[in-house]
């Protein structure tokens, strides 16, 4: 019997053991981008969050910070109990899909594809987001919030005289923004991801209000079109930056530039491994092209040191595991110590760097020491240079700026 497994490929007449262990094996190595076999998401996120809080890679359009009060709102008007809003809420979410669909926008849609089966709703998806802008008020996960609405619906109804009993009015006071603009018109079956003017205008006033300083309250206050960048840095956005902004900017594009190079050796030492010609050329083109960037920097990103960054995300609150920072430590001195960045195709030191980090990280699942996981590696080779979500907040920048030029 054949079987499928979610990554494309297929094993026959396994056992229903062994399908599961492969299952596992798969989960464990999809690629997710080769920076992540390094373990530095650790410094990549707390940098992203510094930057763009309330974001996150699985984001994809600005409106969802509304659908997802709007319905809760009405839920809870409707004072749906503890035990029944999570398929409550999840039907919902399904019909704003549906209109969604309808609406002949579709970038960004979530579910698009996997429809109703949809494995992660938008509600979950934006919950921490909804709750860094001030936009949600209740204080915990998701999950806490459906279970304490019973409690809440009590606490109401004290509120509401026995002899007028049509008081109620409506959600929780303290579970959502009492400034959010009122759902439209038809709302949850016939919408759209266009932002009025009030929705885009809401939603930049929360980011400016409670991202207070960042990079993020910075663009939203931008009055032009953003323009579409492989990178924040190259773009016209970040001009004329506060120093802070400047310093977290700066620090942010130079861990991308140096650490892209252990991406790059990891992908072509596994293209050696597998003998896989194609791949390891790809890999030594841009282990050639990194290495002419990182030579023709600007000097502040070629004598940057990683104990600045560390003190940066120390200050913020942001722990890195000192594995990792002795990671990126000793990577940054062995590439200094090159006479060329390029020479590290032939640095026995940084290549044993690179395959200990990601045995250490996998133990015996490491694609270096476990056959079938190497046998996942398709070959897919890419650049391994980190954004920190900018795709993700110029898409949401783009809607903004849309709404509030009635676009």
């Amino acid at each position: 019997m054949s079987v499928l497994i979610p990554s494309g490929f297929f094993w026959l007449d396994t056992s229903e053991a062994e399908r599961k262990r492969m299952q596992e094996l798969v989960a464990t190595f999809r690629e997710k981008g080769t920076l992540d076999e390094m373990g530095i998401g650790t410094i990549r996120d707390g940098l992203a969050d510094l930057l763009f809080p309330g974001t996150s890679t699985i984001q994809t359009r600005a409106r969802y910070f509304l659908f997802v009060p709007w319905m809760y709102q009405e839920l809870e008007r409707r004072k749906t109990p503890s035990h029944e809003i999570r398929e409550r809420a999840r039907r919902w979410e399904v019909r704003i899909m549906e209109a969604l669909s309808r609406s002949g926008d579709l970038e960004g849609l979530i579910g698009r594809d996997a429809g109703a089966a949809v494995q992660r709703m938008p509600s979950n998806i934006y919950w921490n987001g909804l709750r860094k802008w001030g936009i949600a008020r209740f204080p915990g996960s998701q999950a806490q919030y459906h279970r304490v609405l019973d409690t809440a619906y009590l606490k109401q109804s004290r509120l509401v005289s026995s002899d007028d009993p049509e008081s109620y009015s409506g959600s929780h006071p303290g579970h959502w923004d009492p400034a959010l603009p009122p759902a439209p018109e038809g709302f949850p079956d016939t919408v759209s991801f266009s932002l009025r003017p009030e929705d885009a205008e809401y939603l930049r006033n929360r980011i400016m209000i409670h991202s207070k300083g960042t990079m993020l309250a910075h663009l939203v206050r931008q009055n032009h079109e953003p323009e579409r960048t492989p990178a924040m840095w190259e773009s016209e956005y970040v001009r004329d930056l506060p120093s802070d902004l400047q310093t977290l900017l700066q620090e942010a594009e130079a861990f991308s530039l140096w650490i892209q190079g252990a991406s790059l050796l990891y992908q072509w030492l596994l293209a050696e491994k597998t003998k896989k010609v194609v791949a390891r050329e790809r890999c030594e083109e841009l282990i050639q092209d990194w290495g002419e960037a990182l030579n023709t920097a600007p000097e502040v990103l070629q004598v940057w040191q990683p104990s600045s960054l560390w003190r940066l995300l120390d200050q913020s609150g942001t722990k890195i595991p000192p594995r990792t920072m002795s990671f990126a430590d000793l990577w940054t001195q062995g590439v200094r110590g090159l006479a060329h960045p390029v020479q590290i195709l032939e640095s026995d030191r940084l290549k044993s760097l690179v395959r200990e980090r990601e045995i250490s990280l996998k133990r015996s699942a490491s694609r270096f020491v476990n056959p079938r996981a190497l046998e996942l590696w398709r070959g897919d080779v890419g650049p391994g240079r980190l954004t920190y979500r900018w795709a993700n907040v110029l898409r949401h920048l783009t809607d903004l700026h849309k709404g509030l030029n009635h676009a």
